[in-house]
């Protein structure tokens, strides 16, 4: 760092302005052989994507180029990850050989920077441009390539498991939402013997107020049957004295909750109130798990408060009465969105009114299946809020050490002292490849070699023949387990009966060194061809990733053989739901995993659902085995 070179944005880097294809080559759909064309700031936003000819331009980004907003407000995005044309709203940050790329995308996203760009830009209209000229002014202080390097890994560390955290959330949400669905839209909570309900021939009666058939035993009801709902108010601005930045009461506005997006909970907004405050506009004070719903401009921003609050006239809250959760009514909420907004009116903007939302009726399930839905719920609920703080402190994190390492005030080596550091870059919860190690005797064609390997050393070990849903299994057990090098570009998603890899599909059909053999009732098994032992044999024992992938089979093998699994199929099914469930969630807590089974379709047979093939009980067996093969996510 002491090294360092100081100098200007103009002499690290250029910057590429798009270009604008002619009307006749927009069309309005995604269509085979045309790509995206990326026009304007809000590049996420699909009504503002269009796809034209490849000819069409020659202005082309793809996920790794730093792209910038050039027009404002707001002004000066930086943008990553996106990929296709663009047009003259946006440019590209080409680096020059002294500079490397995440480095400079890094410092690009400075506050400071930001704000001298925002300050100089001219604005015409109301809109502001970005000053291309005063941004090659900015001045840079450029360390050598390698200290480079290791300031760019410190902050994308943090930012890899901010997005890991991100993706753990959504895929929590999609359990607790379909669980819900399952539960109160479907109907299908477990009966008195762990079936679903209707579908396993539950009574269901007409409700006359609901017009639909519920399960017997519920009724219906409003949302002051579960809540009580509350508005709210603004003190006058006029008395600075009513509000505050932090350590008061929590005022949350509508805008709050759209910068919320993508979150479940709130703790403040941008503003407090203080008790003068409160007094002057009768607000009313909501206790901790608050469901929030903007009434107004725009109606349907949801939000589970961490801890008191009051808000904003925009709002409808929703304090649970006795019995009655956060998570039921969130949902419960969240599903009557479309109603809410049909309901809404008025002429300047709609707005939903209290009265309007008492006229919403609503089914009320008995007490029994509430305890159980909350026993499920809750953790989720408790887990998502846990990583949204967690990232809350990995973003200040960043915001910190951003300005502090850019300007020299702080090294690479200081920041590693940094526990929370430590905590937050923490290995990643995404597949490793490594360079296979084979020689030209050996080449691995569509993996034909490891499924020859696991179909011999199973007939071996087992004394078994299984058929290509046991090798898929195999596979991504293998990939879950083993601390050895992972078997290279292998992606597995969920399948109905478990994980499922393209890959590995066309490797079984190829044949290369197997054969299906026909046995009772149609079924097929596989097995090796005989003729080609001597090579299989032979490349399982090159030292090197061969042997290393022989001796991960080996150890799989020995799983199985587990008097909890006793290579029995289903039983290394469900080895493989609860591996899959792990890694996605990065728990081991039963609740979770077993909530996300609940929300694993099968359709097989009488099961729809993971967890309605595999009990609590087995699946908090195999959990506790897979801990005590000291099991870390990776």
């Amino acid at each position: 760092m002491n090294n360092a070179l100081n100098t200007t944005l103009g002499e690290v880097c250029d910057f590429v302005g798009g270009s604008q294809p002619a009307k006749k080559f927009f069309i309005n759909s995604k269509k085979e052989g045309y790509i995206r064309l990326i026009q304007i700031r809000d590049y996420k936003t699909d009504s503002y994507i269009t796809f034209i000819p490849e000819n069409s331009t020659r202005k082309f980004c793809n996920k790794t180029d730093i792209m910038i907003g050039r027009y404002g407000p707001p002004i000066f995005q930086i943008l990553r990850g996106i990929e296709g044309a663009y047009n003259v709203a946006l440019m590209k940050a080409i680096p020059k050989e002294n500079i490397v790329n995440d480095y400079l995308y890094y410092f690009l996203c400075q506050e400071h920077l930001f704000d001298y760009i925002n300050a100089l830009s001219p604005r015409t209209g109301g809109q502001t441009g970005v000053d291309v000229v005063m941004l090659k002014k900015f001045p840079i202080r450029l360390p050598e390539i390698s200290t480079q390097k290791q300031i760019a890994k410190v902050l994308s560390d943090l930012d890899t498991k901010i997005e890991i955290n991100n993706k753990i959330n959504k895929e929590l949400e999609a359990i607790a939402k379909t669980l819900y669905d399952y539960w109160f839209v479907q109907f299908d909570f477990p009966d008195k013997n762990g079936k679903p309900y209707k579908s396993s021939g539950g009574k269901i009666v007409f409700n006359e107020e609901l017009k639909r058939e519920i399960p017997v035993g519920w009724e219906s009801g409003t949302f002051e049957t579960i809540s009580t709902i509350i508005g709210g108010s603004t003190p006058s601005k006029a008395v600075t004295e009513n509000f505050a930045k932090e350590d008061n009461m929590s005022w949350i506005t509508p805008k709050d909750l759209s910068q919320n997006k993508g979150k479940k909970f709130i703790t403040r907004g941008d503003w407090d109130v203080t008790n003068l405050g409160i007094k002057s506009a009768s607000l009313k004070i909501m206790p901790k798990g608050t469901v929030l719903l903007s009434s107004r401009a725009p109606i349907g921003y949801l939000a589970v408060s961490r801890q008191e609050v009051t808000t904003n006239q925009g709002f409808k809250s929703f304090v649970p009465k006795e019995n009655y959760s956060s998570e039921f009514i969130y949902y419960s909420v969240k599903n009557q969105i479309p109603k809410i907004e049909a309901y809404s009116s008025g002429s300047t903007f709609k707005e939903v009114s209290t009265s309007t939302l008492r006229t919403i009726k609503i089914s009320i399930p008995n007490e029994n299946v509430l305890e159980e839905y909350y026993k499920i719920s809750k953790p989720i609920f408790k887990k998502q809020n846990l990583l949204e703080l967690e990232n809350q402190k990995l973003s200040e994190l960043r915001d910190w050490l951003l300005p502090m390492l850019m300007n020299g005030q702080i090294t690479v080596a200081e920041t590693e002292k940094e526990e929370n550091l430590q905590v937050a870059a923490e290995p990643t919860a995404i597949y490793k490849t490594q360079e296979t190690n084979l020689s030209n005797l050996f080449p691995t064609l569509n993996y034909d070699y490891e499924i020859a390997t696991i179909v011999w050393r199973t007939k071996q070990k087992l004394g078994k023949e299984f058929g290509k849903k046991y090798i898929q299994k195999t596979i991504s057990n293998i990939q879950f387990l083993s601390t050895l090098p992972k078997i290279e570009g292998i992606v597995f998603k969920e399948y109905y009966w478990g994980m499922f890899s393209n890959a590995v599909e066309k490797a079984i059909q190829n044949k290369e060194f197997i054969k299906f053999k026909k046995i009772d009732f149609g079924r097929e098994v596989i097995e090796l061809n005989m003729k080609h032992l001597v090579n299989v044999s032979k490349w399982t024992k090159q030292e090197g990733y061969n042997k290393e992938f022989t001796e991960q089979v080996n150890q799989m093998l020995e799983i199985y053989n587990d008097s909890l699994i006793d290579s029995d199929m289903n039983r290394i099914e469900l080895l493989n739901t609860v591996l899959e469930c792990i890694k996605v969630l990065e728990t081991y807590d039963f609740d979770l995993i077993y909530a996300k089974m609940k929300t694993w379709k099968m359709e097989e047979g009488y099961y729809k659902f993971k967890a309605d093939k595999f009990k609590e009980g087995e699946t908090e067996l195999m959990i506790e085995l897979v801990k005590k093969l000291k099991i870390k996510y990776s």
